[in-house]
């Protein structure tokens, strides 16, 4: 069955616009930590050396991968996993992981300035609706600032209900289990144990079940949410940040 038509609607109030997070660097200036963080633009093979001759496996478009610049061949990126596979569902070897650099969309100021940080962040809510077509509404207040259609998880209580809070996230992440392995994915919010809100590159089947309790979210959504939400992240060198207080609520309802 070939997929349904993506569904994405963006409604943002007047006053929803992104501040930036240092006003002495130009918008497009990339942050460059060590390591930084970057988006796969195409389909590509990844290489364990340098002169690209032993590709093993590959990155899918919309990955968003950790990585160093090479400083011998600044023409690759070094691959940093910040997990190695846990269950042997696919040929992903150990080792050095190497991918051109002309691949990758860093990420710039831009990229992570938060939105409406003025908001006070108990007026901030995520609502998801587990019914099909299922579906997702940011509010300040009782005004919906941001929609978009999503996948939940495959079976009925495989996503939690109920009113939580998101208490961690992180740039990226490689999420596995044992019928799935999914390097690179973008932007996850958690909020309940192991289950987030986060990008989703390997589908485009929103508004129906497609997970094992993640809230699935196209990976242009999922950037705007991360940024919106609380706690704000702003620093690179930072792999993931714990709510020191609560974080935005996430409310899920049948």
């Amino acid at each position: 069955m070939a997929p349904m038509e993506r569904r994405t609607f963006l409604r943002i109030a007047a006053f929803a616009d992104p501040v930036r997070a240092a006003d002495n660097l130009a918008s497009n200036e990339v942050v460059r930590p060590t390591p930084t963080y970057g988006f796969v633009q195409d389909s590509i093979s990844a290489f364990h050396e340098l002169n690209g001759t032993r590709p093993f496996t590959h990155y899918e478009a919309g990955n968003l991968l950790r990585y160093d610049i090479v400083p011998e061949d600044p023409r690759f990126a070094r691959i940093v996993q910040d997990s190695w596979r846990t269950f042997a569902v696919r040929n992903r070897a150990h080792g050095t992981i190497y991918i051109p650099t002309d691949q990758l969309k860093p990420l710039t100021i831009d990229d992570i300035a938060p939105i409406n940080p003025d908001v006070p962040p108990e007026q901030k809510v995520i609502k998801i609706k587990l019914t099909r077509p299922q579906h997702l509404v940011a509010y300040e207040g009782d005004e919906p600032v941001y929609e978009t259609d999503v996948s939940a998880g495959f079976r009925r209580g495989w996503t939690p209900t109920g009113e939580h809070s998101i208490y961690k996230k992180r740039w990226t992440r490689y999420m596995q289990g044992l019928d799935y392995d999914l390097p690179g994915v973008a932007f996850p919010m958690y909020f309940k144990g192991g289950v987030a809100i986060h990008g989703t590159f390997w589908h485009h089947d929103f508004g129906v079940p497609h997970s094992h309790g993640c809230v699935n979210v196209p990976n242009d959504s999922v950037q705007w949410l991360f940024r919106w939400t609380q706690p704000t992240m702003l620093d690179f060198n930072v792999e993931e940040l714990k709510a020191e207080n609560p974080g935005t609520r996430v409310m899920l309802s049948y």
